[in-house]
């Protein structure tokens, strides 16, 4: 059989390239999708402020006005939630009504509901890096890493038994595909939820 050490390092050096490739296709869908999930993110808390407003004459009010747009403003989207939660915590000081004015109320129920869609997000983030992490990073670094290996000792697999080469390209073949498999899947999802 024909299998020297120039068709070990071509065989491996292809595995490596073509999963490298892989790898950062996918990094800009995954980064993709956490920019959408963030600027939800960003969009709850804004209108969290906007429910805030109704309220800018009360000092607590405008505190967390004040907090929320300084978090909006750079972008610190793990923040967020628990500022917001922070209001619910205040007690009734900015949703109690002043003077008879039942309009400038703000309800809590909204600034639960906002609460609850940031918690969402936040889990949807944390699961999108899980799945990324799981699905697509670690095994195919993996996968590259055994290829530049393996390249580096062509000239030695180039004097195993036919069966044994066989056996190693089948070993990497077989892994290339699992990973190409978790690979469309994970590319699957996360077209279905752009």
């Amino acid at each position: 059989m024909g299998i020297d050490s120039t068709t070990f390092y071509y065989v491996f050096s292809t595995i490596a390239q073509s999963f490298s490739a892989i790898v950062a296709l996918s990094a800009v869908f995954y980064l993709k999708r956490i920019d959408s999930i963030e600027s939800d993110i960003l969009l709850n808390g804004d209108q969290a402020m906007r429910e805030l407003e109704k309220r800018k004459d009360e000092p607590t009010s405008q505190k967390f006005i004040r907090d929320i747009v300084a978090l909006l403003h750079f972008k610190s989207v793990s923040k967020i939630r628990p500022k917001i939660s922070e209001i619910l915590d205040t007690g009734d000081v900015i949703f109690t009504p002043e003077n008879g004015h039942k309009e400038s109320l703000i309800k809590r129920e909204k600034i639960q509901e906002f609460l609850d869609a940031l918690k969402k997000l936040e889990t949807l983030l944390s699961t999108e890096a899980k799945n990324y992490k799981s699905q697509i990073a670690i095994p195919m670094v993996i996968l590259i890493a055994a290829s530049l290996v393996c390249i580096g000792f062509s000239v030695q697999f180039a004097g195993y038994s036919d069966a044994h080469k066989l056996v190693l390209l089948a070993i990497f073949m077989l892994f290339s595909i699992l990973d190409l498999g978790l690979f469309f899947s994970f590319m699957k999802k996360s077209i279905s939820r752009s």
